[in-house]
């Protein structure tokens, strides 16, 4: 994350003063390579995004191992709004331009993607969660299990009467498993 945070940076940084970095002499490529790292390195906003991503990245991975329910949605709508709020007050202090409207506006788009990628990623049944105990010779082991969200299997018996001239009166029986929602009332 770092990384990515720093190539980032150096990007936007050679993107901004590529006029600069040409106007050097082409012969002393440490002179340029010196040149970027210490613009950027000396960079504030490149301190503050680090610092901010790593403390929202530590504090996301902390609650989503809680043992509470809803642990991954708990993580992801406080980690982005931890992170809003980091960006607006640590640019405010160091006078930084930002866009508080800009913030807040990807801080909602952040939480409705992580939502959408937790229902696909981690769908799990609160509703049914078990506490189990056991133990072997040597631990006791307390368990708290969560069933994943999953689709039941119902058999269905389909009965056809066919009219046709040679088979009068023939009624055909098939059974099949049909895939089901399990929260599904509909009756077949």
């Amino acid at each position: 994350m770092i990384c990515g945070t720093f190539f980032f940076f150096l990007i936007k940084f050679a993107a901004e003063y590529t006029t600069a970095i040409t106007t050097l002499d082409a012969d002393s490529i440490v002179q340029n390579i010196t040149f970027i790292f210490n613009n950027v390195l000396n960079n504030r906003e490149l301190l503050i995004t680090v610092i901010t991503f790593s403390v929202v990245c530590m504090m996301i991975f902390l609650i989503r191992k809680l043992s509470v329910n809803y642990s991954w949605i708990i993580a992801i709508v406080s980690g982005c709004v931890v992170n809003a709020i980091v960006f607006i007050v640590s640019y405010t202090i160091m006078d930084i331009d930002i866009s508080i409207a800009g913030t807040i506006g990807s801080t909602f788009l952040a939480i409705l993607i992580g939502l959408i990628m937790n229902l696909f990623v981690f769908s799990v049944d609160y509703s049914a969660t078990e506490y189990v105990q056991f133990e072997d010779n040597d631990y006791y082991y307390y368990v708290k299990a969560v069933p994943k969200v999953s689709v039941t299997k119902r058999n269905v018996t389909i009965k056809k009467f066919n009219s046709g001239d040679q088979n009068t009166g023939f009624i055909h029986t098939e059974s099949y498993e049909e895939l089901v929602p399990e929260d599904s009332e509909e009756e077949i």
